[in-house]
């Protein structure tokens, strides 16, 4: 899904991340139990999830990549470009205090 969104194939990525949601975690669902998940596990599945949230966003599907931003951030929170992804999106749909938390959590993990 990676190269997909460098080459800007949006719609692409996106059905490739869901193939990867599906092999990986049996469904295109937000995971409700991670209990029995290694840290490896969850990382992985968070990219996922934070990739599909990209790749929304750049289609301006702004409430479908907070969605997915969400779901990432519930997996594995230390991510910081998710954190700006999922503000950005509330930007967008006019949530301004949640945009300047997201965007304040974004730049303490990653202050450059």
């Amino acid at each position: 899904a990676s190269a997909r969104l460098r080459n800007q194939d949006f719609d692409g990525a996106i059905a490739e991340c869901g193939r990867a949601l599906r092999l990986m975690q049996g469904g295109e669902e937000p995971l409700e139990d991670i209990s029995g998940q290694s840290v490896l596990q969850l990382m992985r599945l968070s990219s996922v999830w934070a990739e599909r949230a990209q790749a929304k966003m750049a289609l301006f599907d702004y409430q479908g990549a907070l969605d997915d931003a969400q779901a990432a951030l519930r997996l594995y929170q230390p991510m910081a470009e998710t954190w700006s992804c999922s503000g950005a999106c509330k930007l967008q749909l006019d949530d301004l205090e949640g945009a300047a938390a997201d965007c304040s959590e974004a730049l303490r993990l990653d202050p450059r």
